[in-house]
This record gives structure tokens, C-alpha cells and sequence, in this order.
């Protein structure tokens, strides 16, 4: 049976949209102010799949002052924001398979495994996972 690898790869753009589409339904996300900045590097520069560090520079204003803070993003909460952007933009990607956060050029991206064999079964074990 085939085997699907599939990188959805997000641009600059998509990423803050991302980001921002991601703090407005979990508000404690990040902290309020507006991000000026998105680093992102893989934790192993050979492997993208071994996961990457996200890390958002946020410019927050209390009264006249103003501040500059970084803050790392944790793993759920990259692979969530992914998985989001992915269906508010109508990327189709599969229920079952291994999903991933990882960094290819770059750029934050979403990495998916699928094994078909696994996937399909037989009509009984489909029946049987659709009645739990």
C-alpha cells in the first residue's frame, strides 16, 4: 500500500495570519501587544522532523512605556496552530496519520505521514473503530 509524506509549508504572511487566527480562540496564547517577529529553527538542522523552536517577539505598550519580549511557543501549541490554519483555509489533511511541526527553508511547516495500509483495514476493524 502507498505511503503518503506530505509538508505544507507556510509563508511569512500565513504565519502571522496563523498565529494571530490561533490568539484569537486561545487567548492565553500569548500575551497582547503586536508581533514584530517570528523566529524559527529546527531543533536538528539534518532532521525537520525532529521538531523546531518558535519563537515570537512581541512589542506590548502599558501607558507610555513600551517593551519588547520574547516568547518561545511549545510544542502542542505549534502543531495546534498548524492543524487550525490548515482547516480555516479548507488544506485538506488527514484525520489519521503522524503530524509534526518542522522547519524546511525556513519556513514553519506542517509534516504529515500517512500509511494507507494502516489507514484502510478491513471493513470490520472500520465498523468496529466507528462503533467505539
Amino acid at each position: 500500500m502507498p505511503v503518503e509524506k506530505r509538508q505544507i509549508i507556510l509563508s511569512e504572511n500565513e504565519l502571522l495570519h496563523a498565529l494571530s487566527a490561533y490568539r484569537n480562540v486561545n487567548g492565553k496564547f500569548l500575551p497582547g501587544g503586536d508581533i514584530q517577529q517570528v523566529a524559527i529553527a529546527p531543533r536538528c538542522a539534518n532532521r525537520p522532523a525532529e521538531g523546531v523552536v518558535v519563537t515570537v517577539s512581541i512589542q506590548m505598550c502599558y501607558g507610555d512605556s513600551q517593551q519588547k519580549i520574547d516568547v518561545p511557543l511549545r510544542d502542542a501549541d505549534i502543531l495546534s496552530l498548524l492543524v487550525r490554519f490548515c482547516l480555516e483555509n479548507n488544506v485538506p489533511i488527514p484525520r489519521t496519520g503522524s503530524k509534526a511541526a518542522g522547519a524546511v527553508d525556513g519556513k514553519l511547516t506542517l509534516l504529515i505521514d500517512y500509511d494507507h495500509s494502516e489507514a484502510g483495514g478491513s471493513q470490520r476493524d472500520r465498523a468496529a473503530a466507528k462503533a467505539c
